[in-house]
């Protein structure tokens, strides 16, 4: 994305391959580099890996996300003072290769989010503890990551990030998880 005006050349000739999207929002970005990124997000069908902030406006750009069939790793980020819930429909259809999830300043809707089987780690950043799940909305999502080995959940308290839970290689037997 660094430059936006090869963009159209780049996309028409990678063709299908995969895409890597990286974005770092800086103050003073035109609207060339927010309009590459949107274009970038929006061949949902060929991303691999999405690593980028969205503290200026982009999210919007995670509306179109419905399905994304051979995303692998996805960090987002947005530094505001209020988290922002994730759009409803964000990856709604399925991202059945979706192995690492890292957010911060989103929420997740944890009766909603398709949280799967392939996830390995999970990571959330949350600006404040009531925007975690409550007891059976997170186990229930447990129950759909069973290979899930790292997760991190962690809360801004009094200006203070501090880690709520962290669980490092988690476990299945017969059903019940074991931390």
């Amino acid at each position: 994305m660094h430059c936006p005006f090869g963009r159209p050349l780049m996309l028409q000739r990678s063709k299908g391959a995969p895409l890597t999207v990286a974005h770092s929002c800086r103050r003073n970005e035109g609207q060339d580099v927010t309009d590459a990124v949107i274009q970038a997000l929006s061949q949902t069908g060929r991303l691999r890996i999405v690593d980028t902030d969205l503290s200026n406006g982009l999210e919007g750009s995670l509306k179109a996300i419905l399905s994304a069939p051979i995303i692998e790793n996805i960090c987002l980020s947005k530094h505001s003072l209020i988290a922002s819930p994730l759009p409803v429909d964000f990856l709604h259809e399925g991202a059945p290769m979706l192995r690492r999830l890292n957010m911060l300043g989103f929420h997740p809707n944890w009766a909603a989010f398709p949280f799967g089987p392939t996830l390995v780690e999970v990571r959330l950043f949350q600006h404040e503890e009531h925007d975690y799940p409550s007891p059976g909305y997170f186990l229930r999502a447990l129950d759909h990551m069973p290979n899930l080995q790292s997760l991190e959940l962690s809360a801004k308290a009094h200006g203070w990030w501090r880690v709520v839970t962290h669980f490092r290689h988690l476990s299945s037997s017969t059903g019940a998880k074991t931390l």
